[in-house]
């Protein structure tokens, strides 16, 4: 019988021990400030949901809102015996774009898992790669009794349009680095059978508020899609009736009420 993984998959900033709110960092643009806390746990969560269809036992702190700072979380993959430990992050506003992985210097697992993340990033989501660096000081590689990597994602100014709509893709590229490293097949394990196949074109019988991600609860970015226009949808979700924008700017309701497809 193959062995079941635990992994600790963890949003690196959160509530502190002293349960002061940690953003990590951020970036204002046009009068909404982002934060690394929040653009990374849509990514943790999804992640989270890849690497559990795969049948990886996950230890988390995304599924109740990243209520764990990375001290606690550190503790507790230690005292769970986890396996492996990854921790995902965004860099800086001064930051050039690319991803930026870190391991344990001496750790060859560590690197080998960082850079087993890394080739399916690139691959899936186009973006470069800064470095795979080595580090002794970092609590996250440092302070594990197991391999581990910090996953710098990409740059929370230069990658921001990536960060904010591919969440989902960028959490799947991270699991299907994940199961390389472990020697698992990767499988979607989302997908449903009501789920149109992508891409198509919709054509909006009404003005439509336009989501940042799937849910019908998520943020309203402030946009709409307007009345008699086409869009391109390029991604669902698993029960069909929510799509993604090509352009980028988020997600629309796509049952027939609200869309005709084209």
């Amino acid at each position: 019988m193959n062995k079941q993984y635990y992994v600790a998959i963890i949003c690196g900033h959160g509530t502190s021990d002293n349960g002061v709110w940690d953003p990590g960092c951020t970036y204002k643009k046009n009068g909404t400030t982002y934060t690394e806390a929040n653009l990374m746990l849509r990514i943790t969560k999804a992640f989270v949901k890849y690497a559990k269809a795969n049948g990886i036992k996950v230890f988390t702190d995304a599924t109740d809102g990243n209520k764990k700072n990375m001290n606690r979380t550190i503790r507790e993959a230690n005292a769970k015996g986890c396996d492996y430990y990854i921790s995902v992050h965004c860099d800086y506003s001064g930051a050039p774009s690319g991803t930026y992985p870190y391991y344990y210097k001496g750790s060859s697992k560590g690197k080998k898992l960082a850079t087993a993340l890394n080739n399916a990033v690139k691959k899936d989501m186009g973006l470069k790669t800064r470095k795979i660096a080595a580090s002794t000081t970092l609590g996250e590689v440092a302070s594990t009794n197991m391999p581990a990597c910090i996953f710098e994602t990409g740059s929370i100014k230069a990658d921001l349009q990536m960060l904010r709509y591919d969440y989902d893709d960028y959490g799947k590229a991270l699991a299907k680095g994940l199961c390389n490293f472990l020697g698992i097949k990767f499988k979607d394990g989302t997908s449903s059978s009501s789920s149109p196949k992508v891409p198509f074109q919709v054509k909006a019988k009404m003005n439509l508020k336009i989501r940042e991600d799937s849910s019908l609860d998520s943020k309203d970015t402030g946009n709409i899609c307007k009345k008699g226009t086409i869009y391109t949808i390029i991604q669902t979700a698993s029960n069909g009736t929510r799509g993604k924008l090509k352009s980028g700017a988020g997600w629309i309701t796509i049952t027939d009420k609200y869309v005709q497809k084209v």
